[in-house]
């Protein structure tokens, strides 16, 4: 699950670091893969994300 987690942090971070600046005017999409098994523990860990994100004032975040 640690793997999982630091995933996570990965993706939160290039979301904080922002698009860069070219021409096209577009907002990235970022995506978080993980395996079929790891199912339930992304479901255990979603709210915990979203409301660790939200307190940190984080960029729009998004899980579905």
């Amino acid at each position: 699950m640690s793997l999982l987690k630091s995933n996570f942090d990965e993706l939160v971070a290039k979301i904080k670091q922002g698009r860069e600046f070219t021409h096209a005017s577009f907002e990235p999409i970022y995506y978080l893969v993980f395996s079929p098994e790891e199912i339930v523990a992304v479901k255990r860990q979603k709210t915990a994300w979203l409301a660790k994100e939200t307190a940190n004032k984080s960029r729009s975040l998004t899980l579905s």
